[in-house]
């Protein structure tokens, strides 16, 4: 698996850094499937104020330099050939992203790892603009890792949100791929108000219909999980919380340490919503992985 690495070189710490590597290389063991990924744009006040800096290097071999420099420091071995750096004269973030997507096209990347930044005092209502347009426009997997994350050395749980439909599944599938590939034991969730209201109204003829779709899903999870020799556990929860509040609450309750969402289009739907990713996100204390092709 390639994996393409937004990193900020001027405001990452050495721990940081590290963290993210150490939990990038159970996707992508092989060092050569790893890049590095910066967009020089003109709201970078570290590149602007260089003024000790050549013009024509400021937005394209200093930025290589520092992030070059970092790397050693946290005796990292990306090699320098895998740093990309693009001089892109913008202060817009949807066209930095833009040019961060077009590069995970060229490298023909599979994941997107990215490092959210919050603002002091702000952490619970804000996610870094870049990551959040990155995860509405982008159509490759994200793996989300905001600043109140703690360091995942072996990810050993997978807690993965699903809706339990048809559309699901392919995702589903794919996810049990991963948990085989991370050696792995996988948590699939799902939320239903309707097995709540089942318990109130026992002889309620579309939600026995409705816990029985459930159960057909979940024998199919498991017929899968068996067939890919996956370790997985399904949970259905009956509930009236928001589904972000559900999703955080169970993983927590799990100890996953990486928490999976679908958040595409299909048609005019949606599986999970853009702001139920972004909550998640923001919220989650381990990475988070959103599923988008």
């Amino acid at each position: 698996m390639k994996t393409l690495w937004a990193l900020e070189p001027f405001h990452q710490d050495t721990a940081r850094t590290q963290m993210m590597y150490s939990l990038i290389k159970q996707f992508s063991p092989n060092d050569k499937e790893i890049d590095i990924g910066f967009i020089a744009t003109r709201d970078i006040q570290s590149l602007n104020l260089a003024f000790d800096i050549p013009a024509q290097e400021r937005y394209s071999l200093y930025p290589t330099r520092i992030i070059a420099k970092n790397l050693l420091k946290a005796k990292i071995p990306v090699h320098q050939q895998n740093i990309i750096v693009r001089d892109v004269d913008t202060i817009s973030t949807t066209t930095a992203v833009n040019s961060f997507l077009d590069i995970a096209k060229k490298q023909k990347s599979d994941l997107l790892a990215i490092f959210t930044q919050d603002k002091k005092g702000f952490v619970k209502f804000t996610l870094g603009s870049f990551a959040e347009t990155a995860m509405e426009l982008s159509s490759k997997n994200l793996l989300v890792v905001s600043p109140n994350v703690k360091p995942v050395k072996k990810i050993t749980i997978i807690f993965y949100a699903s809706d339990f439909q048809e559309k699901n599944k392919e995702d589903v599938l794919a996810m049990l791929d991963l948990s085989v590939q991370l050696k792995s034991k996988i948590i699939i969730y799902h939320q239903s108000q309707e097995i709540a209201l089942l318990k109130k109204d026992k002889k309620n003829g579309d939600l026995i219909k409705k816990k029985k779709t459930l159960e057909d899903f979940s024998d199919w999870i498991q017929n899968q999980a068996r067939l890919k020799n996956a370790k997985v556990k399904i949970v259905i929860e009956g509930g009236f919380l928001s589904i972000s509040e559900s999703i955080l609450k169970a993983s927590k309750k799990e100890k996953a340490q990486l928490l999976a969402v679908t958040s595409k289009k299909k048609g005019l739907k949606v599986f999970f919503t853009g702001s139920t990713t972004r909550q998640v996100v923001r919220a989650s204390e381990v990475p988070v992985l959103v599923l988008k092709n």
